[in-house]
């Protein structure tokens, strides 16, 4: 069977998708291969799936709101889960002996730099066995390996060792060994970084999901071949659920997601309870991160405030359509690097919704794509108390005088829905077969 894409006429191939986090798991490190595999058989491509059959504890909760084709053909591979209480015991007892021998403290990275790449290697033999076996099964044409966690990209050297004529590409969908966002030791950083560059020394391709961190490793690496293709938003799963009913009574000021890294809430509340507009609303719908809980268990006490906690994707999208301000609040660099080079996933789905957005962050890639592309938006670098009152009673008094225009662009909708960017990863990939 052929496909006809563009001008060009496809023919029929095979990818292998290998992703540790795959729907319907609730993580935003599932969102790309779950879109690949959802639409890339439209571009001439027919998909194998191979992900963790046991996944950890942080990648475990499911969302079966979130569908894929019911004729997938999805492959799993086992995984040595490292308990969290035996590297909380290994870092305590590491960290007594040294204040005890040198009066010294353990750098808070420690713990997180400990086991390397990281806490999902021990998945890397089970899927590099199972992708051997996929491979051979299938005939696969290409291998695409999607990170995080980094830990799978070492299949993807050792499949290139072992099946010198099968393409392989993998894809970063956050810096590693040129992180801002972690504050990881010296010594972390440059095994990161030497085996960084013996992946891309033994693959075809390697893909990331901004045009930052495009940027940022071609001036780490000159010589290496990089490509970025952004995320996108799922228009299908709009289509379905979201419906602006936003309501003329209330303005309600929505987060959705998870308040992880250095992302912090807490100026925002408190704007919001200083106001003391009945009128105005907070809605948190997403994942409590534990040392935001008794912010949240305070602020909540608030008639403004309302925590939803864990919510599923469709129902998420349900009640964005209520929402007269989106919030989103993007880690701030930890060190000296390549700045603000990484989008928020929810960035993209916020943009099709046309409602205007409330962004605390630095300048950087995000910013740039909401000054793009929303009509109305609210970014905010230095986010004290005072200045996000200022901001908040200003998208008020707007939204209260009926001046605030809830539509997308059509530019975006066009460009970023995943169908069209899965088009882009499919052209990617002839290139790849053709070279």
């Amino acid at each position: 069977m052929t496909y006809v894409y563009g001008a060009r006429i496809l023919a029929n191939k095979t990818v292998l998708i290998i992703s540790y986090h795959f729907a319907p798991r609730a993580i935003a490190s599932a969102i790309r291969p779950t879109s690949v595999a959802k639409h890339i058989s439209a571009f001439g491509w027919t998909p194998v799936v191979l992900t963790v059959k046991n996944p950890d504890r942080f990648a475990s909760t499911v969302d079966e709101s979130i569908k894929v084709p019911a004729d997938l053909n999805v492959e799993t591979a086992y995984s040595i889960n490292i308990p969290p209480i035996l590297v909380y015991i290994f870092v305590r007892i590491v960290g007594r002996l040294l204040m005890f021998f040198t009066k010294r403290r353990l750098p808070d990275s420690f713990a997180s730099d400990v086991v390397f790449p990281d806490h999902n290697v021990g998945w890397v033999p089970f899927c590099l066995l199972k992708a051997m076996s996929l491979i051979k099964k299938y005939k696969i044409d290409l291998v695409y390996i999607t990170c995080k966690p980094f830990s799978s990209a070492l299949v993807g050297y050792f499949l290139k060792k072992r099946f010198k004529d099968t393409k392989i590409v993998v894809e970063f969908q956050d810096p590693w060994s040129i992180t801002p966002y972690h504050n990881h030791s010296n010594f972390y950083r440059k095994l990161a970084k030497s085996t960084e560059k013996a992946i891309f020394k033994n693959i075809d391709l390697f893909l990331v999901v901004t045009k930052g961190h495009e940027v940022a490793y071609k001036n780490e690496y000159e010589w290496l071949h990089v490509k970025h293709v952004y995320i996108g938003y799922d228009q299908d799963e709009l289509d379905r659920f979201f419906q602006q009913q936003y309501r003329r009574d209330k303005f309600i000021i929505l987060h959705a997601g998870t308040f992880y890294l250095n992302r912090n809430p807490e100026n925002l509340l408190k704007a919001i309870v200083e106001l003391n507009n009945k009128n105005i609303e907070f809605w948190n719908v997403g994942r409590f991160i534990d040392k935001f809980q008794d912010l949240f268990d305070t602020c909540s006490t608030h008639e403004n405030i309302r925590v939803f906690g864990q919510r599923s994707h469709q129902e998420t999208i349900k009640l964005m359509g209520h929402a007269s301000l989106l919030y989103l609040n993007q880690a701030r660099p930890l060190i000296e690097g390549p700045g603000c080079i990484s989008v928020s996933a929810k960035t993209f789905e916020y943009l099709a919704t046309g409602i205007p957005i409330l962004a605390e962050m630095d300048d950087g890639n995000n910013a740039e794509l909401i000054k793009l592309y929303s009509d109305k938006y609210f970014l905010v670098t230095d986010a004290k108390v005072e200045k996000l009152k200022e901001v908040i009673a200003d998208a008020y008094k707007k939204w209260s005088k009926g001046e605030v225009k809830y539509a997308p662009k059509q530019a975006y909708l066009a460009t970023f829905n995943q169908r069209c960017l899965t088009g882009r990863i499919a052209e990617i990939f002839e290139s790849v077969i053709a070279e």
